[in-house]
């Protein structure tokens, strides 16, 4: 179904599993500045926040929760030159109903980098020690070479956040930072830019201890859900455009395992790869056709390409964006560049892979 006005730009399902008003909850963005808020059990739009709620002279280049009930927001803007309203947008959801969300947009003036955030990601620095007090943190990346982490307090969940401290962050890219992502698990952020660089940063010593040259550009970085050691590196290639990364080997040896698809032109940074709950498949989708393909790291001869492939709603030829598998469903959605959300059911057997239903 055709589900937006512009290209979409981020798919985001909630992390709030304990609240049953929100267990459902969607979240997409597009390049008109807008947000829907959408129903995943009824596969329908709640509401759609038009950018008068965020940014006039944009569009939400990325988002995050930080909390279960806030979203950040780095702005991407139309023009280089315009104005900048505020470098930074909380969302705070303060409920969901059948037919409309309410929100309270929260805006932060500082603005550390000196040019475009391109990445935002959540990060976990602990409790304050003061009885009452909530925590959160985030870090963003940017077109100016920079990581920056963001600390903020609140007294309760009425209220909008403090901003206690940003620091940019001692991490030496020299390009653009283009993904983040932090491993609570470790402590560590890992961080991936257009340099083709990946750093490991050690978030209690505030050290960087691993700097790896890969093959090209790093788009994104996406964490195992079942092994806190593995992460899938995503590459702007035409080819093995995948790596499985293992932070316990050190160098070059970390990078286990490569496999990717064929294109004609490097894989777009908008094009976003997602793991299964299980751990061990990834989907993405294609470049240059209306299809998703699915690989399954288990399968010795996964570096020959996809395990198999699936189509998607529409006839005109197009990319899909990004996919998403929802997490706890047998549901996988997917929007394309022609404005098109798909939801696919499958199924998943012992030992097999994924069949539609």
């Amino acid at each position: 179904m055709t589900a937006f006005a512009k290209k979409p730009r981020s798919l985001l399902f909630n992390i709030a599993e304990n609240d049953s008003s929100m267990k459902d909850l969607l979240i997409s963005t597009s390049l008109k500045g807008d947000m829907q808020f959408w129903n995943a059990a009824t596969r329908s739009m709640i509401a759609n926040k038009g950018p008068e709620h965020f940014y006039k002279n944009g569009w939400i280049e990325e988002l995050c929760w930080i909390t279960p009930t806030t979203l950040a927001l780095c702005m991407g803007r139309s023009k280089p030159e315009a104005n900048v309203e505020s470098s930074v947008l909380l969302t705070h959801i303060k409920e969901v109903k059948r037919d409309d969300v309410d929100i309270r947009v929260q805006a932060f003036n500082e603005n550390p980098h000196v040019k475009e955030m391109l990445d935002i990601a959540p990060v976990q620095l602990g409790q304050t020690g003061s009885v009452g007090v909530e925590r959160a943190s985030f870090v963003t990346g940017g077109s100016d070479h920079l990581v920056c982490l963001w600390d903020m307090i609140r007294d309760s969940p009425q209220e909008d956040f403090a901003l206690t401290d940003v620091n940019k962050l001692n991490i030496n890219h020299t390009n653009s930072v283009q993904a983040l992502c932090y491993d609570s698990y470790n402590d560590r952020l890992y961080t991936g830019g257009a340099d083709s660089k990946l750093f490991t940063y050690d978030m209690v010593s505030q050290k960087t201890i691993n700097e790896l040259r890969i093959g090209n550009r790093i788009n994104h970085i996406e964490k195992n859900p079942k092994d806190p050691n593995l992460s899938l590196i995503s590459q702007a290639q035409t080819s093995d455009q995948f790596a499985i990364y293992d932070q316990r080997m050190l160098g070059v040896c970390g990078l286990q395992l490569s496999f990717g698809f064929s294109e004609s032109e490097n894989l777009s940074r908008y094009i976003k790869p997602d793991w299964h709950q299980d751990g061990y498949i990834v989907v993405c989708g294609s470049q240059s056709e209306s299809k998703v393909h699915f690989w399954d790291i288990r399968y010795s001869g996964v570096q020959r390409g996809p395990c198999f492939s699936l189509p998607t709603q529409g006839t005109a030829p197009s990319r899909i964006l990004q996919t998403l598998f929802l997490p706890n469903r047998n549901t996988l959605l997917s929007v394309s560049s022609t404005r098109t959300m798909t939801w696919t059911d499958f199924s998943v057997q012992a030992n097999s892979k994924i069949s539609t239903i």
